[in-house]
């Protein structure tokens, strides 16, 4: 396994928790371009984490932090799964109705995963954290990232 890909993430993933603890140093409208920046860095950063075996050790408990503060711009619709409704029949005359995301806990969710790796990485190396990060990624900040970019896409030219 290649562990410069692995640190190369492991660099963008600090990068990304640095903005979150800092985020309300931000002016809002800075915020949320920083925000949009740091997340398709990290996105495009996690589509080239190799697979791996999983870790032995336990994944770490990171404290929590509060949402970071996006204004009003915290909730927005969206898709959660855009085909669902393929498979029911009758669906394609009754798509989904969206539902509410909030931009704020997206960032909040995708830090506290990254810092869970960050600390599997300072425990336990690169492949450990590697699995940590790729799998946290397929089932779950993956699924945040990609609607807090549109929402973020969406609120840059609001703000």
């Amino acid at each position: 396994m290649d562990d410069a890909g692995i640190i190369e993430f492991a660099d963008e993933a600090r990068r990304f928790c640095a903005f979150v603890e800092q985020a309300s140093e931000l002016p809002l409208d800075v915020r949320l371009v920083v925000a949009r920046e740091r997340l398709a860095a990290l996105y495009v950063a996690a589509l080239t984490l190799p697979e791996g075996a999983p870790a032995e050790a336990d994944t770490p408990e990171v404290a929590e932090r509060p949402a970071v503060d996006v204004g009003r711009f915290h909730l927005y619709r969206l898709v959660f799964d855009p085909y669902d409704w393929l498979d029911t029949p009758g669906a394609i005359t009754h798509p989904p109705e969206p539902v509410l995301g909030d931009l704020g806990d997206d960032l909040t969710e995708i830090d506290r995963d990254l810092r869970r790796g960050l600390a599997v990485i300072d425990r336990d190396g690169p492949a450990a954290a590697c699995w940590e990060w790729r799998f946290a990624f397929e089932t779950h900040w993956g699924d945040h990232a990609l609607g807090a970019l549109r929402a973020l896409h969406a609120a840059i030219s609001r703000a």
